[in-house]
């Protein structure tokens, strides 16, 4: 029975990534991995849709290139071409991922792993040992179990995520239920292509985040001709149709495609045998070194329920490696420090605290808000001037960074910056006393903190 210092099980961003510094620092290290490596970042998630999307942006670019006096005839685009360079960039991927796992000597299962003791893994034909084990398994999309789903999705008529991104052929209509992250690059993606969109939100449009985001994003989409539909309740598919209630009266939706976008859960169903402790909602409870309540049993991204993002997957597996590698452990995950982006065109961000959560805990702050009228390169770039921003949210008497969410193409870079200077406690005013290249979308910064040092 082949033993190992660390088994990784899952070969997402943290995983793949924590066995090979693992590995590159002299520890024998396994990764078990049933699918592709990559996980979903790779393969059904991060990457997959931005290259659907880098494709959207620039028939949208061709669409529009009259306003910057290039007449374009050809139009149109090819849905299966489309897709083989998604197919393309997963596949290059898979294999650079597989091929630097295998240059560190890590050792990878291509198969499914069940944690039957505490030191000890049933793979499909045997068992391997370890001293740590880290969870790295991941979370997939959550469904709706209402009346008449399963057979929706037996038709093929309702999908997920996984699905959507896969489409060879255009339906002529979707309605899209859910609107975070995962609803809106899709709404986006399909709806340039000519899809007829509607976008079902069971309770206030884009609730979570920021209130000029949702009131910003949610012009735009309409802008696209987009419908958006708030407090609806779903429920069921009958007869081929969906049957909501909006505003007291039951309503049909009879589009194509219904593509359910309503979150993500845990997969822990591999280790339950390890009685790791698990919060209410099914995601594995770590404390600040990601450890969970079982000795030398480690989790890291999407399964802690941190934050569902890459961007955590690979930092929690930072903190395990210098856990495990017994260096100093000199990060903590702070989700209010992590920076985040969706993807449309152009892209909105966002760092800390939203102006609802200042208010309900009661933090006196300044907001300062730029518009994308008032940025010469968004002149010079044909930017979206109507619904383009960039904000910042200060505390009052310390000018501290609290949050700063913006709606403009780059926003996904600048955003960057400010959780830098939340991180390492650099207040809003200082960021004045920096230059920035003119003429750009980051200039904003400079604008802003120019405003609030030289206010009357």
């Amino acid at each position: 029975m082949k033993k190992y210092d660390v088994v990784v099980l899952g070969g997402g961003p943290g995983g793949y990534s924590l066995a090979g510094i693992l590995a590159n620092n002299g520890k024998s290290v396994a990764l078990i991995e049933e699918r592709d490596l990559g996980g979903t970042c790779v393969n059904r998630g991060c990457i997959s849709t931005k290259t659907l999307i880098k494709s959207a942006k620039v028939y949208e670019t061709i669409k529009k290139s009259n306003e910057f006096g290039i007449y374009s005839k050809n139009k149109h685009f090819h849905l299966p071409e489309i897709q083989k360079r998604r197919k393309d960039n997963k596949s290059l991927l898979n294999t650079n991922i597989e091929n630097s796992l295998l240059s560190s000597n890590v050792t990878i299962y291509k198969e499914h792993g069940e944690v039957i003791e505490s030191n000890t893994i049933q793979l499909e034909n045997e068992q391997i040992k370890f001293e740590k084990l880290v969870l790295a398994t991941g979370s997939r999309n959550r469904k709706l179990d209402l009346p008449g789903f399963e057979k929706g999705i037996s038709e093929g008529k309702i999908i997920d995520s996984d699905k959507a991104l896969e489409l060879e052929k255009l339906p002529e209509s979707m309605t899209i239920i859910g609107s975070g992250p995962i609803s809106l690059e899709f709404a986006y993606f399909y709806s340039t292509l000519g899809v007829k969109i509607t976008i079902l939100e069971a309770r206030n449009f884009m609730g979570n985040f920021d209130l000029d985001l949702q009131k910003n994003v949610k012009q735009y989409l309409i802008d696209r001709n987009i419908t958006i539909h708030e407090n609806a309740r779903i429920l069921e598919y009958k007869n081929n149709e969906l049957l909501v209630e909006i505003d007291n009266k039951i309503q049909s939706f009879d589009d194509e495609i219904i593509l359910v976008a309503i979150g993500r859960i845990a997969n822990n169903e591999s280790f339950k045998n390890l009685n790791v402790e698990l919060n209410q909602n099914g995601f594995v409870k770590v404390n600040d070194k990601m450890e969970t309540n079982v000795k030398n049993v480690y989790a890291l991204g999407d399964l802690t329920g941190i934050m569902l993002l890459s961007t955590v997957a690979y930092k929690t597996g930072d903190i395990v490696a210098k856990n495990i590698l017994n260096k100093e452990i000199n990060e903590k995950i702070n989700p209010k420090f992590v920076p985040w982006s969706t993807y449309l065109n152009p892209e909105f961000s966002g760092v800390g605290y939203t102006e609802q959560e200042l208010i309900n805990n009661k933090i006196e702050y300044n907001a300062l808000i730029i518009p994308a009228k008032a940025l010469p390169r968004a002149h010079a770039d044909g930017l979206d001037l109507k619904n383009g921003f960039v904000k910042f949210l200060i505390e009052k008497n310390t000018n501290k960074i609290l949050g700063s969410f913006m709606f403009l193409k780059g926003s996904h870079l600048i955003i960057n910056e400010i959780a830098h200077a939340m991180q390492n406690n650099i207040s809003f005013d200082q960021l004045q006393q920096n230059s920035y290249t003119h003429p750009t979308i980051i200039e904003s910064i400079y604008y802003a903190t120019r405003n609030l040092v030289f206010k009357k």
